[in-house]
């Protein structure tokens, strides 16, 4: 399933790639079978998508594996994503993901993806905001008590 969402306006790729107000936090948990459920804050879409892992049964239930998986509930990411940052094309993007997914271990890789994925159109629009800017300013007059 590809996802060819629409590069963000820079306004926006500039709120998805920020870090929120703690009010306004993801919750995540680690999940270990030794150690049970800890609660992680997550704050910027990178550590929610980065955060996203699972690890194979047999790792899971090897003690001396050390093995977590890291939980973000999909719908309650898109629900995130939708609300605190405002791309709605990408809210539904998950969501789609979810729905077609058996189950968590299915969904998180292509979940992390296609954020991830986002996350970089996100910096290379504003790496091209940037050299418009840079443009704009080079080309702009100079008044005259500047060398040219």
């Amino acid at each position: 399933m590809v996802h060819d969402l629409p590069a963000p306006e820079a306004e926006l790729a500039e709120r998805l790639l920020a870090t929120v107000p703690f009010e306004q936090q993801l919750m995540g948990s680690r999940l270990n079978p030794m150690r049970g459920s800890v609660r992680v804050d997550l704050r910027t879409l990178n550590e929610a998508a980065s955060f996203m892992e699972t690890a194979a049964y047999e790792e899971i239930m090897d003690p001396r594996a050390q093995a977590n998986i890291g939980y973000v509930d999909p719908l309650g990411l898109a629900l995130w994503i939708e609300t605190v940052f405002g791309d709605t094309g990408l809210a539904d993007a998950v969501r789609e993901v979810a729905a077609g997914a058996a189950s968590y271990a299915a969904a998180v890789g292509p979940v992390r993806e296609l954020v991830l994925g986002r996350l970089e159109q996100c910096e290379q629009v504003l790496a091209a905001e940037g050299a418009t800017d840079e443009r704009v300013a080079s080309d702009a007059p100079q008044s005259d008590g500047e060398a040219g």
